[in-house]
C-alpha cells in the first residue's frame, strides 16, 4: 500500500499532535485542521486517503461538517472520533456518511489498524488489475477501478461502504445474501452490527430507488438477508 495521507480534524491541539505523532511513526502523511473552515480549505486543495473527524467541535460540529463534506461530493472514507459512546451518535454518524466510528480514548495502534483495514477494503477493486474493471447489471453500472456507480448514465453519489455493499449484491443478482455474510464481507470482521447495516441499506435505497419505501432493486428477504434485482 502506498503512503497513506490522513486529514485530522479536531479542535484540541494536543489530540491533533498526538495523532500526527502516532500515525507519522506508522509512515503515514498527516495534515491537521482545527475547525471546519480549515478542513474544507485543505479538502479543496488536496485529496486524502482518509479523514479522521472529531464530533464535538465549537461553531461547526463534526456532524454538520460531515454533512457538508458529503454534500460537496467528497467521498473520502471518514472515521469519526468521538467521546460519545452512544448508539444515537453512531447511527447519526453512519447516516451522514461515516465509514467507521471510534470512541475516545483509543490507542494509536487501534487507530492505525482501523485506517489500514478501511483502506484495504476501499481499495480492494483497484489492487487487482486482472479483475474486471466494470460490473453491469440491468441499467446499473459499477466502475470498479474508480469506485463510481451509475444508473441509466446518471452517477450515484455512493460512499465507499455503500459502493462495496451494492457491488457485493450486484455480483449475485437475484440471490439472497445473508445479512451476517454481507456485513462480514464488507467490513472484514467476524462481528455483526445489524443496526449499522440497516443504516447503510437505507442510504443506498434512498439513492438508487425511485421510492425507497417500496424498493424494486435492493430487496429484503425477511429473516434471511438482501438481494439485488436489476
Amino acid at each position: 500500500m502506498d503512503c497513506i495521507s490522513v486529514l485530522v480534524i479536531d479542535d484540541e491541539r494536543s489530540v491533533r499532535l498526538a495523532i500526527r505523532s502516532a500515525l507519522s511513526a506508522e509512515g503515514m502523511e498527516v495534515s491537521l485542521a482545527e475547525n471546519a473552515e480549515e478542513a474544507l480549505s485543505l479538502l479543496g486543495e488536496k485529496n486524502f486517503d482518509v479523514i479522521l473527524l472529531d464530533l464535538m467541535m465549537p461553531e461547526t460540529d463534526g456532524f454538520s461538517l460531515l454533512h457538508t463534506i458529503r454534500e460537496r461530493g467528497i467521498y473520502t472514507p471518514v472515521i469519526v472520533l468521538s467521546g460519545l459512546n452512544e448508539d444515537g451518535s453512531m447511527i447519526r454518524g453512519y447516516g451522514l456518511g461515516a465509514d467507521d466510528y471510534i470512541t475516545k480514548p483509543f490507542s494509536s495502534a487501534v487507530l492505525a489498524s482501523k485506517i489500514q483495514a478501511l483502506l484495504r477494503r476501499s481499495r480492494v477493486y483497484t489492487q487487482e488489475p486482472e479483475v474486471r474493471s466494470e460490473l453491469t447489471c440491468g441499467n446499473f453500472l459499477l466502475k470498479l477501478d474508480i469506485q463510481k456507480a451509475f444508473y441509466q448514465d446518471r452517477e450515484l453519489a455512493l460512499s465507499s461502504k455503500e459502493f462495496s455493499i451494492l457491488c457485493k449484491l450486484m455480483e449475485r443478482p437475484g440471490e439472497t445474501v445473508p445479512k451476517e455474510q454481507l456485513y462480514r464481507e464488507v467490513w472484514n470482521t467476524d462481528t455483526f452490527d445489524q443496526t449499522k447495516l440497516l443504516v447503510y441499506i437505507k442510504r443506498i435505497r434512498d439513492k438508487i430507488e425511485e421510492d425507497s419505501s417500496e424498493p424494486k432493486h435492493l430487496l429484503t428477504e425477511w429473516g434471511r438477508g438482501y438481494l439485488f434485482v436489476p
